[in-house]
């Protein structure tokens, strides 16, 4: 049998050009379906029925003309096509894009900026973790926050999730975290519902705190920005000093008492060549089995004491993200890319149809992860409510709940004729309002470039994994 590591050398392994950018690649405007330069033939992709292909120049030609309505060239081509038909290749959906609904907006998860406080002081943080007042999130809104989603969730037979992450480090402020994650086991006793809490921590706690998130947290998601020196550049304590040791030393002990680790790591241009040694790294000492990776954003100007950490060059983190696939199989790690998703969507995230809906430390009600103050530029876009004191209860701007509702890639021109377009969906709609505010910027970015390319590589790994299961079966 065929190992994933002699699958992964069979993939295109060439320095790539980032400067190249972008081309009609449906094989008719308004129908996705895909005709991409791929190896020495084409990929003939379907995504929004997850089909792909390895095809040559005579094939291309068949398909372009079927498509186009002309009669086949010959009777090999109408085989040919009636082949490609049969597996799906070619199917068009009758309809395509969801209608906005804004009426069953109904969320059942809840995701809390429980506090401001910090254990770290990051130099490229988003929510400028622990230099703003240290606020923490109200008892009573988080615990109206947990009834609406338990209340949802019964009504609609779904399983309610509360998550943490935002602001600060939501362990720093202990009392909130513990009471708001029992309040919610409680309430989903009470209606006979199994209740999901997910952890996302820059992991550097007390080792008291330790037995209570294994417990507790379903999923945990570490941050670690790869091996010591790079991590510790950026990562560091109040005090100055780095935080590798600390988190690394947490994360064992939290696998050792049974839970399963997450990593997230974020890529600045000085620890782009070190992403092969990080993955060998975690699978060396760890038993991590999923690696986030995504380059590092600059966040001046957006947050008030972001620093400029180094964005990586394209071509550079592509290159370097290949080259840490091949070690991660073996240790049997998957390392991930959010531009890349196999699976066929219109968002990227949960900002289409507010289906985030986090509280921050202030009470506000914000569809992105990374715009949580009032102040952001993109508040006007991405907040869409707030408690009321008086009224005891989360009021919702309607208006901007309907313009939630539509900030999908179908309404993305830049994206019409990209074959990722279903993959990457847009890409992340903040970062794209990064600098004038428009989630559905016209601007192509270097981030459209690492979505085609690591995509490519998810279909030629998809191919070859078919090939061989077809040879084995």
């Amino acid at each position: 049998m065929i190992s994933e590591t002699t699958l992964l050398q069979l993939l295109p392994q060439a320095t790539v050009d980032a400067s190249h950018r972008f081309v009609e690649e449906r094989v008719v405007p308004g129908t996705d379906i895909f005709l991409v330069r791929y190896l020495d033939g084409y990929l003939l992709y379907n995504p929004r029925f997850g089909h792909v292909a390895l095809v040559d120049e005579l094939a291309k030609e068949a398909v372009e003309r079927r498509l186009k309505g002309e009669k086949p060239a010959n009777d090999g081509e109408r085989g040919l096509v009636e082949k490609l038909e049969a597996i799906g290749l070619l199917d068009r959906p009758l309809e395509i894009g969801s209608r906005p609904d804004i009426s069953n907006w109904a969320p059942t998860s809840v995701t809390f900026s429980t506090t401001q406080k910090c254990t770290l002081r990051c130099k490229y943080c988003y929510a400028d973790g622990g230099r703003l007042e240290d606020l923490d999130i109200p008892l009573p809104v988080a615990y109206a926050a947990v009834d609406l989603v338990v209340d949802n969730a019964t009504k609609s037979a779904k399983r309610p999730a509360v998550n943490f992450l935002g602001e600060g480090e939501a362990t720093a402020s202990w009392d909130e975290f513990s009471k708001i994650i029992m309040y919610f086991r409680q309430a989903c006793s009470n209606r006979s519902l199994e209740g999901e809490v997910s952890l996302s921590t820059n992991g550097v706690f007390p080792e008291r705190r330790i037995e209570f998130i294994a417990a507790q947290c379903d999923s945990i998601a570490f941050s670690i920005d790869g091996l010591p020196e790079s991590h510790d550049a950026n990562r560091v304590l109040p005090n100055g000093n780095g935080s590798f040791n600390v988190v690394l030393k947490n994360l064992l002990a939290l696998e050792a008492r049974g839970a399963r680790i997450d990593v997230r790591a974020t890529v600045t241009a000085s620890a782009t060549a070190a992403m092969p040694s990080f993955v060998r790294y975690m699978g060396e000492h760890t038993k991590v089995k999923s690696i986030h990776f995504e380059p590092v954003f600059s966040n001046l100007g957006l947050a008030k004491t972001a620093e400029d950490a180094g964005t990586p060059d394209a071509s550079a983190f592509v290159s370097a993200f290949r080259a840490a696939r091949r070690v991660a199989c073996r240790y049997e790690i998957e390392l991930y890319y959010s531009g890349s998703e196999m699976q066929a969507r219109e968002s990227f995230c949960g900002v289409s149809n507010a289906r985030n809906f986090l509280v921050t430390s202030r009470g506000l009600v914000t569809s992105c992860n990374e715009v949580l103050q009032p102040w952001d530029r993109r508040a006007e876009t991405f907040q869409y409510g707030a408690w009321d004191d008086v009224q005891q209860r989360f009021v919702f701007d309607q208006a901007k709940l309907e313009r939630l509702f539509h900030i999908n890639v179908l309404g993305m021109r830049k994206c019409e004729g990209c074959f990722a377009k279903l993959n990457c969906a847009g890409d992340c709609y903040a970062r794209n309002a990064a600098p004038a505010g428009d989630p559905m910027s016209k601007d192509y970015t270097d981030r459209c470039y690492l979505a085609r390319e690591l995509l490519k590589d998810n279909l030629g790994m998809a191919l070859t994994a078919s090939a061989i299961s077809n040879i084995n079966g």
